[in-house]
């Protein structure tokens, strides 16, 4: 398990941005980790004011930051990444307020500058989104 303190040292981003609570998870080639959704959460302000739900744009960054994970602890040298591509990434149910969203990210090879993970991200045991991230390293 890895709680939010190394979450900081390994992840870039800052609050209001790191939106990985908690890594459940992780082996040589998969993690899971969760989010939660709380109604308080700055990130839900004003989408939607009387129906709020957790962005799609942040849920893939949410994905994109666990599989980070993943990749910078699977190899250390593998610094500085940041996204370059979205594949098939789908969505298939709204996340609420109360949530916590599941996800669980595969390692799927590395190429030159590129890495890449397949993520899947539930709430309780339904399917809300699925897709593949690659990640560019300077």
């Amino acid at each position: 398990m890895i709680q939010q303190k190394e979450i900081r040292t390994i992840l870039k981003q800052r609050f209001s941005f790191i939106l990985i609570d908690r890594v459940l998870k992780i082996e040589e080639n998969e993690i899971v980790g969760i989010k939660n959704v709380t109604a308080s959460d700055i990130n839900l302000w004003g989408h939607f004011d009387d129906e709020p739900i957790y962005p799609g744009a942040l849920l893939i960054e949410t994905c994109s930051q666990l599989g980070g994970i993943l990749i910078a602890k699977k190899n250390p040298i593998l610094k500085d990444g940041f996204l370059a591509q979205i594949d098939n990434f789908k969505f298939l149910k709204f996340i609420i307020p109360g949530d916590t969203i599941k996800i669980n990210a595969v390692y799927a090879g590395k190429f030159s500058k590129f890495a890449k993970v397949d993520a899947t991200a539930f709430v309780d045991d339904d399917i809300v989104a699925k897709g593949s991230i690659t990640y560019f390293f300077k």
